[in-house]
């Protein structure tokens, strides 16, 4: 109820969906002025479809994804299909109470790089997360085409330390890769006294006969009553045995100690 004094007035009355109401409407004192008007709808209920999941943005607000059903009035819009690493597709509408209301919207097309691993073994096995869309291009030199995304690839082959590297993938580049797999050995510490606490590059290892990918190694040896052991070692072999001895070390009762090799 709205309170107005006598005159002309002009009157505007909107609803969202539909075509504004206007008219014009003579007041007089003391008399009451009812209006009923007649809202035209100004919309239709659309479905707008996309393969693939994508995303779908109407006039850059995101609706859904795979397919949206709603609202959409009369007027211009700009419909938009995003999916990761992939092409946006786009259509421009001009609504109208003539337009179809089931919209299907051309998919997104894939973005690819080009990735090329080489390995310094044959037969290695090569895996690859998150699970892409791979398109090999030649299998025989691991040469793919692949969605541009970050990766994790990791090439592993039994005998060997195998590698993971983390790859990003651009568009329309290619990215040359090298895995070198260490061959992995079997070593065994002779010589050690008992409960000797073994060190290989600094990390300490459960038992005197342990695994290290082949190359140069630093060995540390610590034992209660003995002199620290230290050797740089080279792994060569598949069964390699390295063998150690201590110098013992004595105390006496001033605090002196000595030292010797048997």
């Amino acid at each position: 109820k709205i309170n107005l004094k006598s005159g002309s007035y002009d009157v505007m009355i909107t609803k969202p969906f539909y075509k504004s109401y206007i008219t014009n409407v003579v007041i007089e004192d003391s008399i009451a002025l009812n209006l009923s008007p007649q809202m035209v709808p100004n919309y239709k209920d659309v479905v707008i479809q996309v393969p693939n999941n994508a995303e779908i943005y109407v006039n850059k607000q995101k609706k859904g994804n795979g397919s949206w059903s709603g609202r959409l009035e009369y007027g211009f819009y700009d419909i938009e299909a995003r999916l990761k690493s992939h092409e946006s597709s786009f259509t421009s509408l001009n609504f109208t109470e003539s337009s179809e209301t089931n919209i299907k919207l051309d998919p997104p097309q894939p973005i690819y790089g080009i990735l090329k691993l080489k390995t310094n073994v044959s037969n290695a096995t090569i895996s690859i997360e998150p699970k892409p869309v791979i398109k090999p291009i030649n299998s025989n030199d691991n040469t793919y085409t692949l969605l541009v995304v970050t990766y994790k690839v990791k090439v592993e082959k039994p005998g060997y330390k195998s590698v993971e590297k983390v790859i990003t993938i651009n568009k329309n580049a290619t990215v040359n890769e090298y895995f070198s797999l260490s061959n992995i050995y079997q070593v065994s510490i002779v010589g050690a006294p008992y409960r000797a606490s073994i060190y290989v590059d600094g990390q300490v290892q459960s038992g005197t006969t342990f695994e290290l990918v082949s190359g140069e190694h630093v060995l540390d040896l610590t034992a209660r009553g003995y002199r620290k052991y230290h050797k740089k070692i080279n792994v060569t072999e598949p069964y390699q045995t390295v063998n150690v001895k201590m110098a013992k070390r004595y105390y006496y009762p001033d605090g002196a100690y000595m030292t010797a090799d048997y």
